[in-house]
C-alpha cells in the first residue's frame, strides 16, 4: 500500500485513459459494424444472415485493426535498452 498522495492521481489518469480507450474501441466496433451493414445490403441476403454477418465482422475487423496500429505504434516507438 502506498502512502503518497500523488498514486491516486496517477491511478485516476491511467483509469481515465483505460475508459477512453474503451469508448473508442467500443465506437470503432459499432462503426465497423454499421458499414458492413450497409456494405452487404445490396446481396439481397436475409435480413437474419446481415444482421449475423454485420454482429459477428465488427469485432473481429475491429481487433484486427486495433492490432494493426498497436503493431505501428510499437514499431514507431523507440526501444531502449
Amino acid at each position: 500500500m502506498s502512502y503518497d498522495p500523488r498514486a491516486a492521481g496517477l491511478v485516476g489518469a491511467a483509469l481515465g485513459k483505460g475508459c477512453l480507450a474503451g469508448v473508442g474501441i467500443a465506437l470503432l466496433f459499432a462503426f465497423i459494424s454499421l458499414l458492413v451493414y450497409l456494405l452487404v445490403g445490396p446481396l439481397g441476403l436475409p435480413s437474419n444472415m446481415r444482421l449475423l454477418i454485420t454482429f459477428a465482422s465488427g469485432p473481429t475487423v475491429g481487433t484486427g485493426v486495433v492490432l494493426a496500429a498497436f503493431w505501428l505504434f510499437i514499431r514507431r516507438t523507440p526501444h531502449r535498452g
